[in-house]
């Protein structure tokens, strides 16, 4: 088995985390799946375990010394996000994973990612966007929504990230973890958005990197000024696009 999913939670998120986790199972095989969580379990008599997951994970044991007094820096959001580029490193090290593939603990997958797995045969990254269309220039309410929320959370929705086990491939999740150590932040009046508003910088940093503006197609805050809702799923969208995921 050497393909991972991954997703980083605390305890409060530990439901949404299951259903991602179960989701998974009923379409992926040979995969591990694998929780990153930021708190401590309070019960020290015996350890948490979780069927739903092959591997668990704690942060302050990926981070080693010092991750407490950094940790304590954060809210929630940010630790959760904070550590993302440090799992990436942690499991392609640890384990030799040959391609990883992060979700947001809130998805569910309804559908198999192949067509991801396949595009990291021939990328080292993909990224995929909030939006693949511009918006009307008569809608101004979809454009403050949509055009300018990217301007200021960032281009691409890093509830998702495909990565694959090379050079290129490590080098962007190296870059991307030292970033995160010092600046993930919620500080939008510094142009910093936690892990996502690095994502705008990776096209233009490293190579080998794939944009899938069809494959994966989201409905979700950034994406729609409609109800919240993030489905995986291999059924057509509006446009016609085949649709893997988000």
């Amino acid at each position: 088995m050497n393909r991972a999913i991954y997703t980083s939670f605390s305890f409060s998120y530990l439901n949404r985390a299951k259903v991602l986790a179960q989701s998974i199972r009923r379409v992926e095989k040979d995969v591990d799946v694998i929780a990153v969580i930021t708190d401590e379990w309070v019960d020290k008599t015996q350890p948490f375990e979780d069927d739903d997951f092959d591997k668990i994970i704690y942060a302050d044991d990926m981070i080693g010394s010092g991750f407490k007094p950094w940790i304590f820096t954060m809210d929630v959001v940010e630790a959760c996000t904070a550590v993302k580029g440090a799992a990436f490193e942690y499991l392609f090290d640890k384990f030799d994973y040959e391609k990883i593939i992060y979700l947001d603990p809130d998805i569910a997958v309804l559908n198999s990612l192949e067509k991801i797995w396949s595009l990291l045969d021939s990328n080292s990254i993909v990224l995929t966007p909030h939006q693949v269309e511009p918006e009307p220039a008569d809608a101004i309410s979809a454009i403050w929504d949509n055009e300018i929320t990217s301007l200021d959370f960032g281009d691409y929705n890093f509830g998702f990230l495909g990565v694959k086990n090379s050079l290129e491939g490590r080098r962007m999740t190296r870059w991307w973890d030292d970033r995160l150590r010092v600046f993930c932040y919620d500080e939008r009046e510094k142009g910093l958005f936690v892990d996502q508003k690095w994502g705008n910088l990776v096209p233009c940093l490293f190579d080998e990197v794939f944009i899938e503006r069809g494959a994966v197609l989201q409905c979700g805050q950034l994406e729609s000024f409609t109800p919240y809702l993030v489905l995986l799923s291999g059924r057509s969208d509006a446009r016609q696009r085949r649709s893997a995921l988000l």
